[in-house]
């Protein structure tokens, strides 16, 4: 039986090692609170539509700060970057924190404006500047293990993360869980200080985003979006219509994230230049098949099951895909590939946010989230066509 093991040498690796911890602590944090902020701002009274348009603008933001933050990068480091981000990630949860307040003296479309552009802003500054520095120290042909291996740090951190936020919110509510979340994101910008980086040069032409050759990224990318419209809001609101309790959402999370650890530790050793596309579209076809049996699982144990099936079929799509695309950004140009990516994968959400609103103004919202997930379901076989020809 062959044995997986870490690459100890590339772990050791100083340039990387304050990525991986930064990322770690920081997908801990956001764990802890991410699936439930849509439920948050139900609860607030914002209502479907309010949420459909506050993801909606976030993505809007998204596809013209993330620009502006390589531009950024490029003049002071993508390092750099990932630091900046900090205080507007922690300014959203002290705004989070503040909603009640907010919402006293302004009207509840301001109050979504100074969320999405605090977090948009945060967001882009943060992934540009990581993708950047994790394409970076990749190697091409070693670049699924390597992708497995950050999957592994930071969901390992991570995995519990749901179910801690879960039981915190239950015993104390949302205000003490952004208090602990701001804390944690303070603490994660530390490592970073431990090394210097080098600079590239933000380039990007019209031709980038036109061109042939970079064009095959478009669907992929746009199917993304919308995948994570799915995803990240359709599927927590959906979960929170069917069980209500918070404990039972950070549960389920939890498990889920348990197996795609597992799965990734396995498929990303299993996982070569030769199968890398084969891996990628049975992971697509059976995490889209993963999403629609979602929605037939009514009881507890039936979630636990479809989700468990849910980890293992992303973990199998993820990392071949995540591998092809930073060995792209490598061979075609970093800065160019990532800010295609961050484009059109915001066009994708985009476009998401905007079905979700025209539906929301003919059924009822349990009939547009069934209908959300079968969507999302269909979008995300687009990301089989990553490739590296």
């Amino acid at each position: 039986m062959h044995r997986f093991h870490l690459n100890i040498p590339y772990l050791l690796r100083k340039d990387i090692n304050e990525l991986y911890l930064a990322n770690a602590m920081r997908a801990f944090a956001i764990s802890t609170i991410a699936i439930f902020i849509p439920i948050f701002l139900l609860k607030q009274g914002f209502g479907f539509i309010g949420v459909g348009i506050y993801f909606l603008l976030h993505s809007l933001f998204m596809m013209f700060t993330s620009y502006f933050s390589l531009k950024i990068a490029g003049k002071y480091g993508y390092r750099k970057n990932v630091l900046f981000s900090a205080p507007f990630i922690i300014a959203y949860f002290w705004a989070m924190y503040n909603i009640v307040f907010l919402r006293t003296i302004l009207p509840d479309i301001a109050v979504i404006f100074v969320l999405v552009i605090l977090a948009s802003i945060g967001d882009s500054l943060y992934w540009t500047g990581f993708h950047v520095e994790f394409a970076k120290a990749t190697k091409v042909k070693k670049s699924a293990k390597q992708f497995g291996i950050i999957n592994i740090t930071s969901t390992l951190a991570s995995a519990a993360a749901p179910l801690i936020g879960a039981e915190f919110i239950s015993s104390w509510g949302f205000n003490f869980m952004f208090i602990i979340v701001m804390c944690i994101l303070v603490a994660a910008t530390l490592p970073l200080f431990l090394s210097k980086e080098k600079h590239i040069p933000f380039k990007l032409s019209v031709n980038d985003l036109v061109l042939e050759k970079n064009s095959k990224f478009v669907l992929p990318f746009f199917g993304e979006g919308v995948h994570y419209v799915a995803l990240s809001i359709v599927w927590p609101l959906f979960l929170y219509l069917l069980f209500v309790a918070y404990n039972d959402i950070g549960s389920i999370y939890t498990l889920a994230n348990v197996f795609f650890v597992v799965s990734t530790i396995i498929i990303s050793h299993k996982i070569n230049t030769a199968n890398k596309e084969s891996f990628l579209k049975i992971g697509t076809w059976t995490h889209s098949f993963s999403m629609i049996i979602r929605l037939f699982a009514k009881t507890f144990l039936s979630m636990n099951f479809a989700m468990i099936f849910a980890g293992f079929t992303n973990a199998v799509m993820n990392n071949p895909y995540h591998s092809m695309f930073y060995n792209n950004a490598k061979k075609r140009g970093i800065t160019a590939i990532i800010y295609m990516r961050e484009l059109y994968l915001n066009m994708g959400r985009v476009a998401g946010g905007i079905i979700f609103l025209i539906l929301l103004l003919f059924f009822q919202p349990e009939t547009v989230l069934a209908i959300m997930m079968f969507i999302g379901a269909l979008f995300v076989l687009f990301r089989a066509n990553m490739n590296e020809k």
